[in-house]
């Protein structure tokens, strides 16, 4: 490679913002809202998003965000991570998780200024709606999945938390045995 070309590759690195964006699920329906017409992707239809504060991590500023942008406090485990968005118009990088909202667990109206009402819209019907870049290729990949396992899986949706909560938990187990593993102890 260049020094040219690296050089370029850090400029866009370091102009690169970074966000969060959160998807609330019930069942086979999804929690989406209509951002202002002021804002940019203007009346296109969202999940929880904003940018990462500081030296957060994305699961805090996720944890930060569900809070802000919809009154609900859950905790770290309850998020989902499903991969990333990386947005070209805006030179914008946007971690994305999911939650399992719990019965009686529903978003609260709290940003007037940007964004409208949540709606609970059904999976399926969701994917051909307005929304921000990104977002319907996740949508996509969801309704895929929960029809898949409705199909090999008669589970709940109690059900359902259970089983993606220990997929988590065997990911991360994996992830850590993996980095022990590369460890270079001096050997």
């Amino acid at each position: 490679m260049s020094m040219t070309t690296y050089m370029q590759q850090q400029q866009q690195l370091q102009s690169t913002r970074y966000g969060v964006a959160v998807g609330l699920f019930k069942g086979k329906e999804v929690y989406l809202s209509r951002r202002s017409e002021k804002l940019i992707f203007g009346k296109k239809w969202q999940f929880i998003n904003g940018r990462m504060k500081g030296a957060e991590v994305s699961r805090e500023g996720a944890l930060r965000l569900v809070e802000e942008q919809a009154g609900l406090k859950i905790t770290s485990d309850r998020l989902h991570d499903v991969g990333s968005i990386s947005i070209d118009q805006t030179g914008e990088f946007y971690y994305v998780y999911l939650v399992h909202l719990n019965e009686g667990e529903c978003p609260s109206y709290m940003e007037e200024k940007r964004r409208g009402r949540w709606r609970l819209v059904a999976m399926e019907a969701s994917i051909v709606w307005d929304l921000v870049p990104g977002i319907r290729n996740i949508l996509r990949g969801l309704n895929r999945c929960l029809k898949k396992l409705e199909t090999e899986t008669n589970l709940t949706p109690a059900e359902m938390e259970e089983a993606n909560k220990i997929y988590d938990e065997q990911r991360k187990r994996e992830e850590q045995n993996e980095a022990f593993a590369s460890t270079d102890y001096g050997c």
